[in-house]
């Protein structure tokens, strides 16, 4: 009885971390085919993105990582940084907002001499940077390699898929021959009885 007890706490604990990989798989290969796109992945609210220009250099630098956040965009004050798309290039944009309008917000990177020549619409409004580093080169990663790491995901992605079915196939197999060798030593215990009675 406490055999079968462990046995099904460990199958779930078991789907539980397999549940987790996949999840975290998702994330990876969703958020990378996102940036090799040039789109925005959100998780929960939030979305991670590198900054590939020296727009809002000295504060944002190049190839720096940020988190972005799900923001009401009738909150949104002058002074913060957002990201936005731009239709017109089909990218997305990270600046300050250095005003706020009635139906739109004016836009400017702190490194450029003049505004953007966009209205920010709730439409064009991707969120509110919270966070931004260079978080130990990571961005200067994506931002070299887009294609390389994309490919280096999917093959890690393939090859703990490939383990963890290898792993389950060969637990299922396990549970299988330890299924037989009961099955095994319980007709064995069975022709001993029909023995020892017929001797009787």
């Amino acid at each position: 009885m406490e055999k079968k007890k462990q046995s099904k706490i460990q199958i779930v604990i078991n789907i539980i971390i397999l549940l987790l990989f996949l999840f975290t798989i998702y994330v990876l290969v969703a958020g990378t085919i996102n940036i090799k796109n040039n789109k925005q992945f959100k998780f929960f609210g939030l979305g991670i993105s590198y900054v590939p220009t020296e727009s809002m250099e000295p504060v944002i630098h190049k190839d720096d990582i940020i988190v972005i956040k799900d923001y009401d965009y009738n909150s949104i004050k002058a002074n913060d940084i957002i990201v936005y798309y731009n239709p017109k290039y089909n990218i997305n944009v990270v600046h300050r907002v250095i005003e706020v309008k009635d139906n739109y917000l004016v836009t400017k990177g702190d490194n450029n001499s003049s505004i953007d020549d966009i209205e920010v619409t709730s439409e064009l409004f991707i969120g509110k940077v919270v966070k931004y580093g260079s978080f130990l080169g990571i961005g200067k990663l994506i931002g070299n390699n887009k294609n390389l790491i994309f490919g280096v995901i999917i093959i890690i992605f393939l090859y703990f898929l490939i383990s963890e079915l290898i792993n389950m196939i060969s637990i299922i197999n396990q549970k299988n021959k330890e299924k037989i060798r009961l099955q095994e030593e319980e007709l064995k215990e069975k022709n001993k009885q029909e023995l020892d009675e017929y001797k009787q």
